[in-house]
């Protein structure tokens, strides 16, 4: 098996079809599907549906695609370390994060990169959600953890997806809620005096804009940026918060009691975000290419293959 026929069929999964692989990786289209159907002989099953529009997987594609992501990656980490040896990876860059990715997922993230590239100096931008746009755009932050919530206005921003994780209920012990069996329905929030992450009312707070998605109108409280202020103002009985899981599981949360919704459409998508366009260091390469091998927080869900 050639790591060539690997990659070209990532690149078809990708990019959604064969003539849009082609035009990504440069090659022909004819060698793009001639290495899909090498491999495909390789592993003795059909693993793109092409006449789906755009080109899906099958179920032998969907079982195979991770594992040829990781044998990929794996490749790629190879190579990074030998460029580290070598010094060919260096220079200086800037992350930009939010507060619960910070803490659940970023320390991890950059004792990996530090130890796979000592020479480079990499910084890091701890900010609200929708203020890393603007960073992103205008510098200096070539990267930046975001949720997809609320959308970016910038058009010349892209990601890629790298994890999901559910919304959570979080209310004193003494609430009225603690007395709802189970997962709480959204009706059950009706009313209530909410505690929301982000850094207004409206707008930009993720849950705020989920809940009126979903026909709740929300009495909003208080706001905070803060995970801990959350779970603290909850504490004193000041609210009910509605936050993502991580937000929680990085805070002190005794005395608080956590609870899952009953709609499982409420949950957050987080991604790597980058200006379109942008002339990529080989330190911002690398460091993209950690993104997608890194261990995720417990609890989150995998959207990167």
């Amino acid at each position: 098996m050639q790591i060539d026929w690997l990659t070209t069929f990532l690149a078809v999964v990708d990019h959604g079809g064969f003539h849009a692989a082609s035009e990504a990786t440069f090659r022909a289209q004819s060698r793009i599907s001639a290495h899909v159907a090498s491999l495909e002989r390789e592993v003795g099953a059909v693993l793109l549906d092409r006449s789906a529009r755009p080109v899906q997987l099958t179920d032998a594609g969907s079982a195979f695609v991770a594992h040829a992501r990781r044998t990929v990656a794996a490749l790629q980490q190879g190579k990074a370390a030998i460029q580290a040896v070598r010094g060919l990876v260096s220079g200086d860059i800037i992350l930009g994060t939010y507060p619960s990715a910070a803490a659940a997922f970023v320390p991890r993230l950059l004792a990996e990169y530090r130890d796979a590239y000592p020479g480079v100096h990499l910084q890091l931008h701890e900010t609200a959600t929708v203020l890393l746009d603007e960073l992103l755009e205008k510098g200096p932050v070539e990267l930046a953890l975001r949720p997809t919530k609320p959308a970016t206005t910038r058009r010349d921003l892209t990601h890629r997806l790298l994890w999901r994780e559910r919304m959570v209920v979080v209310h004193h012990p003494l609430h009225r809620l603690a007395s709802c069996d189970g997962n709480l329905s959204l009706a059950e929030l009706e009313g209530e005096g909410l505690i929301l992450t982000g850094r207004s009312f409206e707008h930009d707070s993720e849950p705020f804009l989920m809940l009126m998605e979903r026909g709740v109108s929300p009495v909003v409280t208080y706001v905070t940026n803060q995970p801990q202020t959350l779970v603290s103002l909850v504490r004193e009985n000041l609210g009910v918060a509605v936050t993502n899981e991580l937000a929680v599981r990085t805070s002190e949360h005794a005395g608080v009691m956590v609870r899952r919704l009953a709609d499982e459409t409420l949950h957050r998508d987080v991604g790597v975000f980058w200006r379109e366009g942008m002339v990529w260091s080989s330190a911002a390469r690398a460091l993209f290419e950690l993104l997608l091998i890194t261990a995720l927080p417990q609890g989150t869900q995998d959207l990167r293959v």
